[in-house]
């Protein structure tokens, strides 16, 4: 009696474990069948920097698979090798792509932030050299030109140098400049001298602004808002052709 008990228990969980069986083979065989009907693409990118088109990664995704992504069965989809060819690209910060049931690719994309566009002598006319965000220099065949920050000098290994000195000064000079809006707008150029002194290009006023070497870069910042704020009122915009912020505690106008 017992028995019999235990055995009548039993058959909810046997029919249990038989019909997850068989959804389980029903899944897998309707995998196997199934195709990939929509491929979205989400792209995070910063204002005024749209580098990168849902036409763009299409084209790029074309390269990789030379068969259009529709209509492929979704199993033999590779989403790991579609992610590490994206994150290949210069301009792509992070990749994430995944598959939805039952026939979706989706692919999440964001973009680096580029802070500068570099101008040299020795620059190729079919290349775009850029600073990023991480203050690695870009080299880009093809990118639409946006409103940036031009940084020239007179080799690239002078750019370079002055990214990747000691205390991170360059890369420290364009994230303030880039993140202050007014800065932004106002400063147009950044020339390096081979001994890493730095001119100041502006947008309004004609006027150059010696830098001088990336060091005591707050206190130097503090003293062009001065001019800005007490100077320019005064004065006005085209009263010196030179403002000289290099030396400590100075503020020459000339």
């Amino acid at each position: 009696m017992e028995m019999r008990s235990q055995l009548i228990k039993g058959i909810p969980c046997a029919l249990l474990a038989v019909n997850v069986g068989l959804s389980m083979l029903w899944i897998i065989k309707k995998q196997a069948t199934l195709v990939c009907e929509h491929v979205a693409i989400h792209i995070k990118a910063y204002p005024e920097q749209v580098f990168l088109t849902t036409q763009t990664i299409l084209d790029l995704l074309q390269v990789t698979y030379r068969i259009p992504l529709t209509g492929q069965p979704i199993k033999a989809i590779n989403s790991y090798l579609i992610r590490d060819k994206l994150a290949m690209q210069p301009l792509i910060k992070k990749a994430v792509v995944c598959k939805t049931w039952p026939s979706t690719l989706h692919i999440a994309l964001e973009t680096k932030q580029l802070l500068a566009r570099i101008i040299i002598p020795e620059c190729p006319n079919d290349k775009q050299l850029y600073l990023d965000e991480n203050g690695s220099i870009l080299s880009l065949n093809t990118a639409p030109l946006c409103r940036l920050l031009v940084v020239s000098a007179d080799t690239l290994h002078t750019i370079a140098a002055a990214m990747q000195s000691a205390d991170k000064g360059l890369w420290m000079l364009l994230h303030q400049l880039y993140q202050d809006r007014f800065l932004r707008s106002q400063i147009t150029s950044l020339q390096i001298a081979p001994n890493h002194f730095i001119t100041l290009g502006t947008q309004i006023g004609n006027h150059q602004i010696l830098f001088g070497k990336t060091e005591n870069i707050h206190e130097k910042l503090e003293k062009l808002y001065v001019f800005y704020k007490e100077v320019i009122p005064y004065k006005g915009w085209h009263a010196y052709r030179q403002i000289n912020v290099a030396f400590a505690n100075q503020l020459i106008c000339q």
